[in-house]
């Protein structure tokens, strides 16, 4: 009886371990993940600001910022 305890608790204590080390990756992998989702947020916010900068360029002269041929075009067309 003793031995099959014996044997059990050797068991017990290396599943332990192995979940210990398991859960020591899980949460190194997490602290990644986290770090890689705040790097995306930032860029998702610049490529944002970047899209309607471009936006405003397009339909906008460089020159006068007044609306271009595209812009008055478009505000015409959309009472059609």
């Amino acid at each position: 009886m003793t031995a099959t305890f014996s044997a059990i608790s050797t068991a017990v204590a290396q599943r332990a371990v192995v979940l210990a080390d398991r859960t020591v990756e899980v949460e190194q992998a997490h602290q990644e993940l986290s770090v890689l989702h705040a790097d995306l947020t930032d860029t998702y916010s610049s490529l944002e600001a970047a899209h309607a900068t471009i936006q405003m360029q397009a339909l906008t002269d460089g020159l006068t910022n007044l609306p271009n041929h595209r812009a008055v075009h478009g505000t015409i067309h959309e009472g059609d």
